[in-house]
């Protein structure tokens, strides 16, 4: 019994999808379905149930993750942190992101990323998220973080793998009527004044396209790439704003944040390449710890 299966397993189990683990593995369905059936076949038992709707785990199986899950998890902890003590060669790499998206969601991340990879030396470039698939289009071995609207079609040869899942949020002034109600609907915002956040055109194109569904011109009065000005506009009560709740605006104490319930505003934040197995090295410890850091968010 090897242990790269039992730890094929644990991903399964934690993804409860043969196609999710293989997607998220850059591996073939085929290739883990395999692994599984060696591991079935060595123990002698089933270990999961499987139907159209997925995979569920058999008792045998519940043991198995039981006994194992947090040994695998140890694991890939300390394997993550053994280039920073045995390189000793100094890497370097690029990644294509806005620092303010990757600041504001995960404002920890990339220090705590070079605390355990010292030797290794990443550097941002600002970019937006359509600049940034098309930088990954023309650089197979680059690597880019986006937040991209649900459902989002992209070139097949860019590969997403989402690392958080986000409801999009209507910032408003705890004064505005709009501050009492538990979710709002575009509907609401027909005469609301909107601070846009100009760092994304893709938002920019969903409020554009649900204020047409709604029969209404939005009424954008300021546009803004400082998410701090944004803030201090909401806070003073010049406008709302529609983004994800994010650490800068929350250091505001007179911002409320509203869920938008209509269809289609969940936006996914996503790591995005053309294959894990076209990375760089440091990308790749990059791109494992930035999975394994959002699991722990």
């Amino acid at each position: 019994m090897t242990f790269e299966n039992i730890v094929y397993f644990i991903d399964v189990c934690r993804n409860k999808s043969f196609s999710e683990t293989a997607r998220e593995l850059f591996v073939s369905q085929q290739a883990i379905s395999k692994c599984i059936s060696v591991l079935e076949e060595e123990l002698g038992e089933a270990l999961f149930n499987r139907s159209i709707n997925g995979v569920e785990l058999t008792e045998k199986g519940l043991f198995l993750y039981n006994n194992y899950a947090k040994i695998v998890e140890e694991y890939k902890k300390a394997t993550n942190k053994l280039p920073a003590v045995f390189s000793k060669i100094e890497s370097n790499d690029v990644i294509a992101c806005s620092p303010i998206l990757l600041g504001t969601l995960f404002p920890y991340a990339k220090a705590e990323f070079d605390r355990i990879y010292p030797n290794i030396k990443l550097t941002l470039i600002d970019k937006r998220a359509e600049d940034t698939i098309q930088y990954i289009h023309n650089n197979p071995d680059k690597l880019g973080i986006a937040a991209l609207p649900s459902g989002m079609k992209t070139d097949k040869r860019v590969k997403r793998t989402m690392i958080k899942s986000l409801k999009l949020l209507v910032c408003v002034n705890k004064d505005n009527p709009l501050s009492n109600k538990k979710t709002i609907s575009f509907r609401d915002l027909k005469n609301e004044k909107i601070i846009l956040y100009n760092g994304s055109s893709i938002l920019y194109d969903l409020i554009k396209r649900k204020e047409a569904a709604c029969g209404y011109k939005a009424n954008f009065i300021y546009k803004t790439e400082d998410l701090f000005k944004i803030g201090s506009m909401v806070n003073s009560n010049e406008g709302i704003a529609i983004g994800v709740r994010s650490h800068n605006l929350e250091l505001y104490s007179d911002i409320r944040f509203i869920p938008l319930r209509d269809e289609g505003t969940t936006v996914n934040l996503v790591l995005i390449c053309q294959g894990y197995d076209k990375l760089s090295e440091p990308l790749k410890k990059f791109y494992d710890f930035m999975k394994s850091y959002s699991e722990n968010e």
